[in-house]
């Protein structure tokens, strides 16, 4: 895989990469509400693939359902928008106490396509708490090869 299209995929600007950071750093931080909720915003982890046809993202996002996944593409700034909620509450009553839980959970990852991704025909799949999102890649024509040559300095 190239590095260009890790830039691509993951924000190829130091700035932006910063403050990415800085904002998943921030949410760490943030203390729980109290001891009867729990809430975390997480940032699953990612596989991105290339082969000469596709691309692959893969995410890990286990106890999430089709139900509760959102993904997007943004056709006008060529990215993907990927989020997830999920709350659950556990209720358990016994003779002489009563335990109540709340739990959340969620998630949003962006991503910034290359231009050769062809996004009309981008498939989802969820299965065993891994998302696989399939984006074919356009066949451009005329495409100018990368070759290095040497360029003679006049006098």
């Amino acid at each position: 895989m190239s590095n260009q299209l890790i830039k691509r995929f993951f924000g190829g600007h130091p700035l932006r990469r910063m403050f990415s950071e800085f904002d998943k750093d921030l949410m760490n931080l943030m203390p729980m509400a109290s001891s009867q909720s729990v809430g975390s915003f997480f940032s699953p982890p990612v596989d991105v693939k290339e082969t000469d046809k596709e691309f692959i993202i893969q995410a890990d996002v286990p106890g999430f359902n089709k139900d509760n996944i959102k993904c997007e593409i943004d056709e006008d700034r060529k990215m993907l928008k990927l989020s997830g909620e999920m709350k659950k509450e556990i209720e358990k009553k016994e003779e002489n106490f009563l335990l109540q839980e709340r739990i959340s959970s969620s998630f949003m990852r962006n991503f910034d396509l290359p231009e050769n991704a062809d996004l009309k025909d981008v498939k989802c799949s969820l299965k065993d708490g891994q998302l696989e999102l399939t984006i074919p890649k356009l066949q451009i024509e005329g495409k100018q090869s990368s070759k290095t040559r040497q360029i003679e300095i006049g006098e």
